[in-house]
């Protein structure tokens, strides 16, 4: 029984570590972007300033 439960917490404490790691992984990507966006919009902005000129 004792093992059982030992088990049970084990793997509920796997599955947060997992959790986070996919959270962790998740949020870089939106970093990254969140980054390539910024760029777009600043070259789009340029190119826009160009052609009303």
């Amino acid at each position: 029984m004792m093992q059982h439960v030992m088990y049970e917490a084990l793997s509920r404490e796997r599955m947060r570590d997992h959790e986070e790691q996919v959270r962790q992984a998740y949020l870089r990507q939106m970093a990254v972007v969140r980054r390539r966006q910024r760029r777009v919009d600043a070259a789009r902005r340029a190119l826009h300033q160009l052609s009303v000129v």
